[in-house]
């Protein structure tokens, strides 16, 4: 697990870009690494990343992505694991998250990590094409 600050924008958007519809710019990783509140990691490989906003005893993923060609290799399991467990050391209780509906193997793998569907939001997501999407919102705590 490799902290990430703001000057790794361009490969982030890269990434996003191969793994999110519709991404985001690289602007928007910039002005988001920047703020006080928002944590970003990624894997010795740089094949994945994941960016959290920490507040008091809660963190929120805000975003998370593989790129293709290292999908279902363990490798964005083992970096949730290793923020989780450094989170849990800084007194986080709690994390959240909303994922597509339609992203089946990101709920697949949030729950293997003991996330927990909780609510919806209906046509949240919006496609590069206009098609909505709605939302799954998940939780987990500290595993005791």
């Amino acid at each position: 697990m490799i902290a990430i600050d703001s000057t790794a924008a361009p490969e982030l958007a890269q990434i996003h870009l191969e793994s999110v519809d519709p991404a985001w710019s690289e602007d928007s990783f910039q002005a988001l690494l920047q703020l006080p509140v928002v944590y970003g990691f990624r894997d010795q490989d740089f094949a994945c990343f994941v960016l959290f906003s920490i507040i008091a005893d809660e963190g929120e993923i805000l975003t998370f992505a593989t790129r293709p060609q290292f999908r279902r290799q363990g490798r964005g399991k083992k970096l949730l694991q290793d923020c989780f467990n450094y989170f849990f050391k800084q007194k986080v209780e709690k994390f959240f998250l909303e994922v597509n509906e339609n992203n089946f193997a990101a709920i697949q793998l949030y729950e293997q990590l003991d996330f927990k569907k909780y609510g919806r939001r209906e046509s949240y997501y919006i496609n590069s094409q206009g098609e909505t999407a709605t939302a799954i919102l998940m939780s987990r705590g500290r595993v005791k």
